[in-house]
């Protein structure tokens, strides 16, 4: 999603141009390095309020 993403908005705020590769490659990078730990730490907190909400609802 970050490879898409980055070529999306690169192209949306200022479009084809000289270097464009290496600027969105760069981009993409950046983007990967924010989005696997940011997923990791999604996962596990939404995992955590599943697990809470499973517990709640047996006890009932």
């Amino acid at each position: 999603m970050a490879f898409t993403m980055s070529f999306v908005m690169l192209m949306i705020n200022v479009g084809i141009f000289k270097g464009f590769l290496s600027k969105w490659m760069k981009g993409f990078m950046i983007g990967y390095l924010v989005a696997v730990p940011t997923s990791i730490l999604a996962a596990k907190i939404t995992d955590v309020i599943i697990q809470k909400l499973k517990t709640k609802n047996t006890l009932e």
